[in-house]
């Protein structure tokens, strides 16, 4: 399992470079308040340790159900790149037990997709 998370925090709009500032944003920018980060990141673990634990004690289907009713990907059209390129576009309609995403395409076929990143833009 590998996890990524990124959070701009404390920064303002101009503290972004000229490319990102119409699509980043932080806590600060949203909330109109600094915040401590240390504080901001034992809360983030607090919340997070318990499932990490029942991950590590197999119970996936759980772990896995709140990432299906939590995330911001499935329902969504989205395109998913690798390395320098494009690999594929359409609905987000699935997370499946081994990670990966099922894509469904304009052409309705399905792809199952196991690592890329989705842009913002």
């Amino acid at each position: 399992l590998i996890l990524g998370i990124g959070l701009n925090v404390n920064q303002q709009n101009g503290d972004f470079p000229p490319e990102l500032q119409e699509k980043a944003t932080s806590l600060r920018e949203i909330c109109g308040e600094k915040f401590l980060r240390q504080e901001l990141l034992r809360s983030f673990l607090t919340s997070f340790e318990p499932a990490y634990q029942a991950f590590l004690r197999g119970e996936t289907a759980s772990v896995l159900d709140y990432a299906r009713q939590n995330s911001v990907t499935i329902g969504k059209l989205i395109t998913i790149d690798q390395g320098f390129g494009r690999i594929a576009s359409g609905k987000a309609v699935a997370l499946e037990a081994d990670g990966s995403i099922i894509l469904e395409t304009a052409a309705g076929i399905y792809q199952k997709i196991y690592a890329g990143e989705i842009p913002t833009s």
